[in-house]
């Protein structure tokens, strides 16, 4: 598609001096997301169908392309940052710290670790106790629903 073809495409009217009038000639970082979308790479395509200069597009463009390889670059190496970040984190508390904190923190803040520390070793991090709670139940549902046969049962059918 040509820049004028995209231009009317748009249905855009031109102001005197020939460039498209598109109300307050601002370049959003959606748009411009979206003109790259729809194939449209030349800064001075997407310039007049804006409104903006070239160069304002270009830098637009310089922006959203380091956004991109940033963003790439922070999901390649996500593990590596926050593993530095928790670090970094943990050894700014204090012990003097631990103990301003409210005891109810200082729990939760322990079960935290302590489930963080359990999947990072690949331990299960579900709780333990209310499985054991579970099963207790459904043996008891069974054994209750069948019960043993007792002494005398067992003697009449001897008998």
């Amino acid at each position: 598609m040509s820049e004028t073809q995209a231009v009317e495409a748009e249905g855009i009217e031109r102001r005197p001096n020939g460039r498209p009038q598109t109300g307050k000639g601002r370049l959003g970082q959606q748009r411009l997301k979206n003109l790259m979308a729809e194939g449209i790479q030349s800064p001075t395509a997407i310039a007049k169908m804006v409104g903006v200069s070239p160069q304002a597009v270009h830098q637009a463009m310089s922006r959203y392309i380091k956004d991109i390889d940033a963003l790439k670059d922070y999901k390649d190496n996500r593990a590596d940052i926050l593993a530095d970040k928790q670090g970094m984190l943990l050894s700014s508390i204090t012990p003097a710290e631990v103990k301003k904190m409210q005891p109810r923190d200082r729990v939760v803040a322990y079960g935290i670790l302590y489930d963080k520390e359990r999947l990072e070793r690949g331990q299960s991090t579900q709780n333990v106790a209310s499985l054991h709670s579970i099963a207790d139940r459904a043996i008891k549902a069974v054994s209750t629903a069948n019960p043993p046969a007792s002494d005398d049962a067992t003697a009449n059918q001897d008998g």
